[in-house]
């Protein structure tokens, strides 16, 4: 892992001035505060830290399961807006969407891909 300035690039995964925070009725929390980093095609990194210092909110934002509050999320030359089939998150609960029975959820990826149409 190389953590920089970010200067985008068509290659790797960049993480660019990332800062989360929650707006909640007890007041705001800081998740992340302007997280920046460059991971290269092809490495491996591994997040580690305490309970509920941002590594799953962080990880969320890569996935576009999440906005951030600002800066910018770019993979492979595109800015992250939501969703994608060019990445993949492994929850810790079972299931990917709690809402969808365990059918929907295992036709998801396959939607996203087009290799099954709804019916």
């Amino acid at each position: 892992m190389q953590i920089k300035d970010v200067e985008t690039s068509n290659t790797g995964l960049d993480v660019d001035n990332v800062t989360k925070i929650y707006e909640t009725q007890k007041g705001n929390i800081l998740a992340l505060d302007n997280i920046s980093l460059h991971v290269k095609p092809n490495e491996f990194l591994a997040l580690l830290g305490t309970s509920g210092c941002g590594k799953s909110t962080l990880l969320r934002i890569i996935c576009g399961l999440e906005k951030t509050t600002e800066g910018k999320i770019i993979n492979q030359g595109k800015t992250i807006t939501g969703p994608g089939a060019d990445r993949g998150m492994v929850f810790q609960a079972y299931n990917l969407f709690p809402w969808m029975t365990i059918s929907e959820n295992i036709q998801f990826g396959l939607k996203q891909k087009k290799h099954l149409v709804d019916k």
